[in-house]
């Protein structure tokens, strides 16, 4: 995953759509934990939140926005609160909980 990130934030940066600064607050999005440590990769997930997860409980790629010491940290746009949260609650090992 950690390569994923880097090749992820090279080809930002070559394209020119790296952010140059960083915003404050959430927009009345939420923040979302995903440990692939502790993953079942059971896929309940990806069918409760109708594939924001894949089936391997990975959230959508293009919402990530921090990779530190295993954990991969998201941004969920208010908009998809709801439904990402039905994947949280299907997944029973708890490899992605919501940041409080």
């Amino acid at each position: 995953m950690e390569d994923l990130v880097r090749r992820r934030a090279d080809r930002l940066r070559d394209e020119g759509r790296y952010p140059q600064t960083i915003l404050s607050g959430l927009a009345n999005g939420r923040l979302l934990e995903y440990v692939p440590d502790e993953n079942l990769f059971d896929g309940a997930a990806r069918y409760a939140s109708k594939g924001f997860f894949d089936v391997n409980n990975v959230p959508a790629w293009d919402t990530w926005v921090y990779f530190f010491q295993g954990h991969l940290i998201s941004w969920v746009p208010p908009q998809l609160v709801e439904l990402v949260n039905d994947g949280v609650d299907a997944n029973p090992e708890r490899c992605i909980f919501w940041v409080e």
